[in-house]
């Protein structure tokens, strides 16, 4: 017997007694014998094992920690960038220029037609009418979905902007899309995060301007923002319905003793795209004052703020 076995045999005898032949014993060390032997079979893969997890961990993990590392640090960007979006020109096939410092996103990837239109809360006509531009790989573009959410700067309200699918060129991009917008419900910093095909594509951040002044009837297409002392240019005045009147008073009141008057002239009469009239006027606002104005029309006011 070797010296295992006759530790082994020496840990038996300590055992309960009780009537074993020779073979028996034999028979009960052989398979101790063989247990032992799985065991340290098993302990040595279970020891690869573990060096192989332990080397591949150290050859993966910064690897993972890499790649983790570069995503949070483009989405913490991509939270965190809320510079205005440039505009730039919208070039034909041929090189020339369609529409010159028109178009609002980012050059060479997305943007859709600004042209110098104003976006305005709660205004379904500034948004109404819009195109996209998207430059790519044509087959990756034409036919697939584009989704625009808005998200506001402030107060991190967001809402599903627009949803459309993107069709052939107009021009020297690669897809395009006429669609409307959902009027922004607030003014500020908007950030819209473009998805096409259910991917990421680009984010573009704007400024939507303060509500226009209106009254329950009547809209001047002036927001309060705009509204300064000696204001010279016409302002356009939206009233509902079809009106009969050629000409409207509109009276402002500072301090409820300086008043001044504008009439306003019919210029037009339109149908909005939901087929209600809409009657279009045609005057001046020039406030000589700053400070808190009341202004009436069709015997309506809304109070006003005119800066200096």
């Amino acid at each position: 017997m070797d010296e295992k076995q006759h530790e082994l045999f020496g840990k038996m005898r300590r055992f309960p007694k009780y009537d074993m032949t020779f073979n028996e014993q034999q028979r009960l060390l052989a398979n101790i014998k063989r247990e032992i032997a799985h065991a340290e079979r098993q302990k040595k893969r279970t020891s690869i094992i573990i060096s192989m997890a332990a080397a591949l961990f150290v050859l993966f993990f910064p690897i993972y920690i890499f790649t983790q590392t570069n995503i949070e640090f483009q989405q913490k960007e991509k939270a965190q960038d809320w510079t205005l979006s440039p505009t730039f020109d919208l070039l034909n096939k041929d090189g020339s220029v369609v529409y010159h410092n028109a178009v609002r996103g980012v050059k060479g990837k997305i943007g859709f037609l600004e042209n110098g239109m104003k976006i305005v809360a709660g205004d379904q006509e500034s948004v109404a009418k819009m195109f996209w531009y998207v430059w790519g790989e044509e087959q990756q573009l034409i036919g697939k979905t584009l989704r625009a959410t808005a998200t506001h700067k402030e107060t991190g309200e967001s809402f599903l902007l627009n949803e459309t699918t993107l069709q052939a060129p107009l021009y020297g991009e690669n897809a395009s899309a006429l669609t409307s917008f959902q009027p922004f419900p607030k003014e500020g910093i908007w950030k819209l995060d473009i998805h096409i095909d259910g991917k990421y594509f680009a984010s573009i951040v704007i400024d939507v301007l303060p509500e226009y002044i209106q009254t329950k009837q009547a809209t001047f297409y002036l927001t309060s923002d705009e509204l300064y002392t000696g204001l010279k240019q016409n302002i356009m005045l939206k009233v509902d319905g079809k009106r009969q009147e050629d000409k409207l008073t509109v009276k402002a009141v500072y301090n409820r003793t300086h008043q001044l008057s504008f009439t306003y002239k019919k210029s037009a009469v339109y149908y909005t795209t939901s087929r209600q009239p809409v009657t279009l006027y045609e005057g001046k606002l020039t406030l000589d004052r700053a400070g808190e104005w009341k202004i009436t029309v069709l015997n309506e006011t809304v109070k006003v703020h005119v800066k200096k």
